[in-house]
C-alpha cells in the first residue's frame, strides 16, 4: 500500500482515458470527476475508485482534480488488490462480542516464515518450506479495531499498527477517539506502556500531517510528552526518541 498526498487544490490526479493500476481510496479531502458530457461528480473520505476484479484493463472516464487541499489517497497496486478481494470470505474467523455481535473478523492465512541464508539461490532451492498459522484482521467495529492496538502481534500481523494508522480515516470522523484511548491505557495500566509508546511514535513519525493541522491533537501530544517525561518506565530510550523526531519536523 502506498499513501499519495495531494497538497494543493485544483491539482489534476487522473486524466480521462488515463490506464489504471491501482485501487485507491480517499483518506482525507475531496475531489471532483469531470466527465466527458461535462457531469461532475464528487469523491470524498470512505469513497473508492480505480481497478476492478475481472477486467485486466481499466480505464478512468473523464478528468479527477483535488476539491480541497491536502488530499489524501491510500492507493493498493492492481496485482495485491485481485489476491486481496480473490480470497476475501475463504478461512475468515469471526470473533463475537456481548450479545452475539460480530466485532472484529480474522482471515486465517499460512506466512511463510522460511529463512533463505543465502541469497542467490531462489525460494525454490529450499529443501523446506516453514509455513506458520496466523490470523489477520480484516475487518471490524471502530472500538475493537482500536482495542486490537494493543493486542499480542507477535503470531504474525505485526504490520497491524502500520496498516491500521494509515486507513483508519476511511470509518473514523476523527483521530480523537484513538489518542484518547492510547493516553488512557498508557496512564492507567503500566504493562501496556511500551507498547502504546510505540504506536504512538509510529504515528507521529510516519503521519505527522495528523497533529500539525489540529490543535486538539498537538494538545494530547504535549500530555504524552509529559507522560514520558514523569514516566520510569523506558524514559530514556522513549523520550531521546521523541525529542529526535520533534527536532526532525520542526525544521
Amino acid at each position: 500500500m502506498v499513501l499519495a498526498i495531494v497538497r494543493e487544490a485544483g491539482q489534476i490526479v487522473l486524466n480521462d482515458n488515463e490506464v489504471l493500476d491501482t485501487w485507491s481510496v480517499v483518506l482525507n479531502g475531496t475531489v471532483e470527476v469531470i466527465e466527458p458530457d461535462d457531469t461532475i461528480r464528487e469523491l470524498t473520505r470512505g469513497d473508492a475508485f480505480g481497478v476492478r476484479l475481472g477486467k485486466t484493463d481499466c480505464i478512468h472516464h473523464g478528468v479527477m482534480r483535488t476539491v480541497t487541499e491536502d488530499c489524501h489517497f491510500l492507493c493498493v497496486p492492481q496485482t495485491d488488490y485481485v489476491n486481496i478481494m480473490s480470497r476475501e470470505g475463504e478461512a475468515e474467523i469471526p470473533e463475537m462480542g456481548e450479545g452475539g455481535r460480530v466485532v472484529l473478523v480474522y482471515e486465517s492465512i499460512n506466512l511463510d516464515t522460511t529463512l533463505n541464508i543465502d541469497s542467490n539461490k531462489s525460494s525454490n532451492d529450499n529443501s523446506s518450506v516453514l509455513l506458520k498459522k496466523c490470523r489477520l484482521v480484516t475487518k471490524g467495529t471502530p472500538e475493537k479495531l482500536i482495542e486490537h492496538l494493543i493486542a499480542d502481534l507477535s503470531d504474525g500481523d505485526i504490520s497491524y499498527p502500520e496498516d491500521f494508522l494509515l486507513t483508519y480515516r476511511t470509518f473514523l470522523d476523527s483521530p480523537r477517539p484513538i489518542v484518547d484511548r492510547l493516553l488512557s491505557w498508557h496512564l492507567h495500566n503500566p504493562k501496556l506502556r511500551t507498547r502504546v509508546n510505540r504506536i504512538i511514535l509510529l504515528w507521529v513519525h510516519n503521519h505527522f500531517n495528523d497533529f500539525e493541522d489540529n490543535h486538539e491533537m498537538m494538545k494530547c501530544i504535549e500530555k504524552f510528552d509529559n507522560m514520558l517525561s514523569s514516566d520510569g518506565t523506558g524514559k530514556r530510550v522513549y523520550t531521546s526518541m521523541w525529542i529526535i523526531i520533534c527536532f526532525i519536523f520542526s525544521q
